[in-house]
């Protein structure tokens, strides 16, 4: 009867053991963005957009898609949506985070976002 109650006293506490597991989270947009900078040799822009003038915004990144073509920048966005007002940018190249930014500085900082990847990545 000693052995019963010491075999389910140890049933018990590991199944308590196991709920307090933390689960695997999904990687942050930010986490996603900086790994995959490491990986290739791009720009990655990260932008977790809030609510606040979305269609602009959806303006902007495109012209920015637009100009680092241009300017034979090979970039990739990764954007996430939530229900915060503000939008923010950062910017990653081999894993180096850079922001965070509104729309105005990040703006004001792209010069120099693409002339550090010209510098990491001459070609």
């Amino acid at each position: 009867m000693i052995v019963s109650f010491f075999l389910l006293l140890g049933t018990i506490s590991t199944a308590h053991a196991q709920e307090k597991l933390p689960q695997k989270a999904e990687p942050t947009i930010f986490r996603q963005a900086g790994d995959y900078s490491e990986k290739y040799d791009v720009l990655t822009i990260a932008v977790l957009r809030g609510v606040k003038d979305r269609e602009q915004y959806d303006e902007f990144i495109e012209a920015v898609g637009t100009k680092l073509t241009e300017k034979g920048i090979s970039y990739k966005f990764f954007q996430e949506f939530n229900e915060m007002p503000g939008t923010v940018f950062v910017y990653f190249i081999e894993n180096d985070l850079n922001g965070s930014f509104n729309v105005e500085e990040f703006a004001a900082v792209l010069p120099h976002a693409v002339q550090r990847y010209k510098d990491q990545y001459p070609n």
